[in-house]
């Protein structure tokens, strides 16, 4: 209860700003302009997500302490923590293999040495903590000017979720991905030439960390343009050649931690009464998959998974979708990685009301405020539901007859319309 007035007490603090500004005359014109409601989703980010952090970083501050603990966000001070060992394991010249000093992460990384100049010097840690927070913030605001306004509202909860201020305050290697990810999804399909970009990034993230390797996967499959295509694929061998011979040493360090996951794996192991995620059949599991799968063919919008998005909306949840129902799918994942779930808010208002598909969308984005210790089983029961139809999604979206949106080719004019 505690959490959700505080995300009230936050919306109005937001809204009451943006009024006070609207009240000055050199603004008042501006703020007649419906968009500009759009700096709605960036104000939060910066007043709740972005300055509690940088403050965090220079003083241990008790207010900010209850903040972080009222979300139930694990803080610590100083914190940026995941940064600095990214930072550790690039200076450190004894780290060559995963698994030494802690490293997870595919050896690719280590070629990032070149900027050990720069990362031992005493103001690399808050530079790049400070780079990385304006990026999202540019992000944010970008995206949030290709919204409507229900959906600004649901970007503007989404970056004070638990899953956004736990990925700013630890600077996990997952901030590199989703603005990579989120760069590529904005330019590809607009030309060959950005198309071809946008693949270089993908690939890029996939060497960083391996599972954004699947858009590249998805791209070849349902690509029409023989140059894309083919491209994509080489991206894609690259990317499997330089980090296939970490993956047996990766597997090996895999989270099994219960405490502040999310996963199929994390799921399996609380209904069978583990102490460690994994893959356990039991009871349990089987009658809930038996009633999800009753509730998916009872459900007459189930099989019906054509949602009505743009062109230029759709690859940001298609990319979304891979990532979230491969991770949650193969994987355990601390509650950061559900910051994918910002790639999904054209969703909002584009699913029929009061359709299966939009109440366990509900659910899907309420699971990401509950507490993913004392509420663990909760949590990830809310998931599933829908990360079902994103998996039928993701599916239907390979088969280019029966999904209509071509956003490999969107910077096209579409012919219907000529």
């Amino acid at each position: 209860m505690a959490k959700i007035l505080l995300i009230i007490f936050a919306l109005i603090v937001a809204i009451s700003s943006i009024a006070c500004i609207n009240r000055k005359s050199n603004f008042k014109v501006l703020f007649q302009n419906k968009n500009l409601l759009k700096l709605a989703p960036v104000t939060f980010f910066v007043l709740f997500n972005a300055l509690p952090a940088i403050i965090q970083s220079r003083r241990n501050i008790p207010m900010i302490n209850s903040y972080y603990s009222v979300m139930q966000v694990g803080n610590t001070f100083p914190n940026f923590i995941d940064l600095k060992q990214t930072i550790g394991f690039l200076i450190n010249e004894n780290v060559k293999n995963i698994g030494d000093n802690g490293l997870i992460y595919p050896t690719f990384i280590l070629n990032f040495r070149f900027l050990n100049p720069f990362l031992e010097s005493n103001f690399a840690l808050g530079i790049i903590a400070c780079t990385t927070i304006m990026l999202f913030a540019w992000m944010i605001l970008d995206f949030s000017l290709k919204l409507s306004g229900a959906q600004n509202a649901g970007l503007t909860l989404l970056v004070v979720s638990p899953p956004f201020l736990l990925l700013l305050d630890r600077q996990n290697v997952d901030c590199l991905l989703i603005l990579l990810l989120y760069k590529s999804a904005s330019i590809y399909g607009k030309s060959d030439l950005k198309s071809t970009f946008a693949i270089v990034l993908i690939m890029l993230a996939s060497l960083i960390k391996i599972y954004p390797i699947i858009i590249l996967g998805f791209i070849f499959i349902t690509c029409r343009e023989t140059l894309i295509k083919v491209f994509s694929l080489l991206a894609m061998l690259v990317a499997t050649f330089l980090i296939y011979p970490d993956l047996s040493s990766i597997q090996l360090f895999q989270i099994t931690d219960m405490a502040g996951s999310a996963g199929l794996p994390v799921l399996m192991a609380h209904l069978a009464g583990s102490m460690s995620a994994g893959f356990y059949l039991s009871q349990s599991f089987f009658l809930f998959c038996i009633l999800l799968m009753l509730i998916q063919f009872y459900s007459k919008d189930s099989t019906n998974v054509d949602w009505a998005l743009s062109e230029r909306r759709s690859i940001f949840v298609i990319f979304g979708s891979l990532i979230l129902v491969e991770t949650l799918i193969l994987s355990t994942n601390y509650i950061y990685r559900l910051s994918y779930i910002l790639f999904l808010i054209p969703l909002i208002g584009s699913l029929p009301k009061k359709s299966f598909s939009y109440i366990s969308f509900l659910f899907f984005i309420l699971s990401i405020y509950l507490s993913p210790r004392s509420t663990g089983l909760l949590m990830n029961l809310f998931l599933f539901p829908f990360l079902i139809l994103l998996l039928l999604f993701v599916l239907k979206t390979m088969n280019p007859l029966s999904f209509k949106t071509d956003f490999h080719r969107s910077y096209m004019p579409n012919k219907t319309n000529n």
